[in-house]
């Protein structure tokens, strides 16, 4: 068997005593192995920007979520405090009618209307004005009388009708 050491080409049978290169093919094997090994490692990165595009994606969505719920309750709230000014309103302005209403009243001239048209008073003359100091006791004291019930006195009658 003939080797040619610049070709390492294998001249006549090699059945026997066959010489494999191994090296060639350590180094086929070494290139596929790394190969194998920069795909995984690149489908690996491209798996974590997946996982980190799409943690993203989902914090966005999260936060946005919450801000649209935040939103949503200051609008109501700003909704009910207007609702709460509409009712200090209507509840002022029905105060200020009342007070109106009670300064109206309280007129003399509206007093002394009434007086004349719906109960018929009139003003008293001089002769007939009548003034009464409410210092003093002017009143005599009415002395308080027990009186006997109903009971009492039908028994009453009826002992002074036997007896």
């Amino acid at each position: 068997m003939l080797e040619d050491k610049k070709m390492q080409y294998v001249r006549g049978s090699a059945a026997l005593a066959p010489k494999r290169q191994e090296k060639d093919q350590k180094d086929y094997e070494s290139l596929k192995k790394a190969k194998i090994e920069r795909e995984n490692r690149l489908k690996h990165k491209k798996n974590m920007q997946k996982r980190k595009v799409l943690k993203t994606i989902a914090a966005v969505f999260i936060v946005g979520i919450g801000l649209m719920y935040n939103e949503g309750r200051i609008y109501q709230k700003q909704q009910r405090i207007i609702e709460i000014n509409n009712e200090i309103k209507k509840v002022n302005q029905q105060i200020e009618d009342t007070k109106f209403q009670l300064l109206k009243l309280n007129s003399v001239a509206n007093i002394k209307e009434i007086a004349d048209n719906e109960l018929n008073m009139s003003i008293p003359k001089n002769t007939e004005t009548v003034y009464v100091d409410f210092s003093k006791n002017n009143f005599a004291e009415v002395p308080q009388e027990e009186k006997e019930s109903f009971a009492e006195e039908v028994l009453g009658k009826i002992k002074s009708l036997i007896f």
